[in-house]
């Protein structure tokens, strides 16, 4: 069944995934941003709630067709987690089945497929479980997102590397991830939305490679050269656990350090065939966010 103009629920709009999703939504869709701070989302209505039981949820969702929940809680105490991402969602789970939406379409993590056991993975694992309560669920896992406008992992490597001759790597650098383009993500979900796909994915980018590999084609689509300094993981788990007591949003965390001790290598040769796209390069997918920096600038 293909869907013609919609009405679509986006939590976490104002997010580096959200704003990729309601800028291409917006183009077909009527758009409603769900978000927490007083902020105007262009082309959409903007609404803006106080607390997971809001009224304003309830009437937002009673006139719409789709929900997209892309917002989550990072970091924080686990009862704050807990609340954040999983009664929220399971909240949202009860309003899409009490107003019987065609869709409930969940952004989770590929940190629930390895057996995490930090807040952030137990509650997205929770969240899942709730999410597939209602019957026309689709869960997407992605990898590592990246693209223009990730301030978070790309965009905070191309600062270091543009500020500073030497680059610091955390561990030997030979473990494999799987980078996924935004756009890429954004197709799917959008595939996902004509189609009324259901069902559970992780979603990867097409090439698994070293995170050695991964900084020097950074630094080759950045046109420079940078020492890489390497820091054993044994040395940072002290460190990593001191911050994650000490504050609310880490700049190292124990889960991080594992992550980078385990290698990524998924096949997406029935993912691309089922969402009908052609996924982009890590070599193109980077060299789209230098060319947008290049413009910018």
């Amino acid at each position: 069944m293909t869907a013609s103009s919609l009405k679509i629920i986006v939590t976490g709009a104002n997010g580096f995934l959200g704003q990729h999703v309601v800028d291409s939504l917006k183009k077909k869709h009527a758009v409603t941003c769900l978000i927490r701070k007083k902020e105007i989302i262009p082309g959409t209505e903007t609404l803006v709630y106080k607390s997971y039981g809001d009224d304003v949820i309830d009437s937002a969702i009673k006139d719409s067709d789709i929900i997209i929940h892309i917002a989550a809680q990072l970091h924080g105490p686990w009862k704050e987690m807990y609340e954040s991402n999983v009664v929220f969602t399971e909240h949202l789970v009860s309003m899409a089945s009490k107003y019987k939406l065609r869709h409930f379409i969940y952004i989770s993590s590929e940190n629930v497929t390895q057996q995490n056991q930090d807040s952030y993975s137990k509650t997205k694992e929770l969240a899942e479980i709730e999410v597939a309560k209602f019957p026309r669920h689709l869960i997407i896992r992605p990898t590592i997102i990246y693209g223009p406008g990730d301030l978070k992992y790309v965009g905070r490597l191309i600062g270091i590397i543009t500020k500073y001759p030497i680059v610091p790597v955390l561990g030997n650098g030979l473990s494999k991830f799987q980078f996924v383009y935004v756009d890429d993500l954004v197709q799917i979900i959008n595939t996902s939305i004509d189609n009324t796909i259901t069902g559970t994915f992780t979603i990867a980018g097409p090439e698994s490679i070293c995170y050695n590999g991964f900084m020097h084609q950074l630094m080759e689509a950045m046109g420079t050269r940078r020492t890489m300094l390497h820091f054993p993981l044994w040395m940072l788990k002290p460190m990593a656990h001191v911050f994650n007591l000490l504050f609310s949003k880490p700049p190292l965390t124990p889960t991080q350090l594992d992550n980078l001790s385990k290698d990524r290598d998924y096949d997406i040769t029935e993912q691309v065939k089922l969402f009908n796209y052609v996924p982009v390069s890590l070599k193109n997918g980077l060299g789209r966010i230098i060319k947008q920096l290049h413009e910018k600038n």
